[in-house]
């Protein structure tokens, strides 16, 4: 149960492939909170976008609350929010150091994740399909396929220690790291075999009922592998 207005609709401006985008429609299902899915195209920002985030950065989370439209821009805003209204299905650890090591991790997926594995593997096979950029830069995949490698130890170290990736309970932490990996999986370049423990814990997420969006939309002429919908692989 969440403590919002009975009259209260959302709209989430958020784009398929887009790793935010992605974060943001998985926090919102693991919370409950319905909305309605108006799908953008993060390679092509549009006015309408700019008028609502000038950074024309998605996503976006438009509220109607009561006939007064509110609009929480991208995830650094939209995270803390969605968590101050559902008190009652918290994915923030209890503990300030808790809280502190879930951030460091979010912060670690958004920026080292994200410059290393998601620009070179997800931009040259994803971005380029859908934005018809040419064929993917083979030393770029060689590139990203080498860190991707890095960032699947550190994660697999992390849990040999914990349940989750904060501790003994989900948090943001990890939706925030299976919506990255996701489009990696999606281009079946996860080295699940090298990596047990990562595997496992990335199951667990893909069976919860709010990965099922991201599981139906695919990007036009680039199918993902077959094991990307298999929950238990």
């Amino acid at each position: 149960m969440t403590d919002e207005a009975p009259t209260l609709t959302r709209t989430l401006l958020a784009a398929p492939f887009h790793e935010d985008s992605r974060t943001a429609l998985l926090v919102l299902g693991e919370k409950g909170l319905h909305h309605r899915w108006r799908r953008e195209n993060h390679l092509n920002i549009t006015d309408d976008i700019r008028a609502l985030n000038p950074a024309g950065r998605l996503p976006i989370l438009l509220e109607d609350q009561g006939g007064e439209t509110v609009v929480i821009c991208e995830t650094r805003s939209l995270l803390p929010y969605v968590e101050d209204i559902t008190p009652n299905a918290p994915l923030h650890p209890p503990t300030p150091l808790g809280r502190a090591e879930m951030w460091r991790l979010i912060n670690w997926f958004e920026v080292s994740f994200a410059q290393q594995v998601g620009q070179t593997l997800v931009y040259e096979k994803i971005d380029k399909a859908l934005g018809k950029m040419g064929p993917p830069d083979a030393q770029a995949m060689r590139l990203g396929l080498y860190e991707l490698r890095g960032h699947l130890e550190y994660l697999g170290w992390l849990l040999d220690r914990r349940h989750w990736l904060v501790g003994d309970h989900m948090t943001l932490a990890d939706l925030v790291g299976a919506a990255h990996l996701s489009l990696v999986d999606y281009l079946g370049d996860v080295p699940w075999s090298q990596a047990p423990l990562v595997k496992e814990w990335y199951a667990r997420l893909k069976q919860r009922p709010c990965f099922r969006p991201l599981l139906d939309v695919q990007v036009p002429g680039l199918p993902p592998v077959p094991e990307y919908y298999d929950l238990d692989f």
